[in-house]
């Protein structure tokens, strides 16, 4: 049997956790993906240096301040990017921030604007099949 692909979904709303959980298991099965979830950018960071083995990490932007960055989703993927741990972790930014596009750019990875998420759920399923190349 295949081990499954694994996911982190960061995000400090309880409520975003559960609608991405929710979102994801609705369109790809409830078995598809194993899903964890951390509620700071630096709990966040830990669960993947300690696991090593997450597949996707999915962020929101604005969480907890962390050290001189304005934007704890910023730091997060900064200090993922391009370490040994992470070399096949790819990361999606889902955010309300109104410069998400422009701080995604930045760090070269994709993203989703919460507000388009809403509108269009499935925009989430091609991302994910698009970033882990299921499609």
């Amino acid at each position: 049997m295949n081990k499954k692909q694994k996911i982190l979904i960061v995000d400090d709303s309880s409520e975003w956790l559960r609608h991405h959980i929710s979102l994801i298991r609705r369109l790809f099965g409830e078995d598809f993906f194993e899903i964890n979830t951390a509620t700071s950018g630096k709990q966040g960071f830990n669960k993947v240096l300690q696991e090593k083995d997450y597949n996707l990490v999915i962020t929101d932007l604005e969480m907890e301040k962390i050290f001189d960055e304005s934007y704890a989703g910023v730091w997060l993927v900064k200090n993922l990017l391009n370490r040994e741990e992470t070399e096949n972790t790819k990361f999606l930014i889902i955010s309300g921030a109104y410069n998400v596009w422009n701080m995604a750019n930045s760090l070269k990875v994709d993203h989703i604007e919460k507000s388009s998420l809403l509108d269009n759920p499935l925009i989430l399923k091609y991302k994910i099949e698009e970033l882990l190349k299921l499609a």
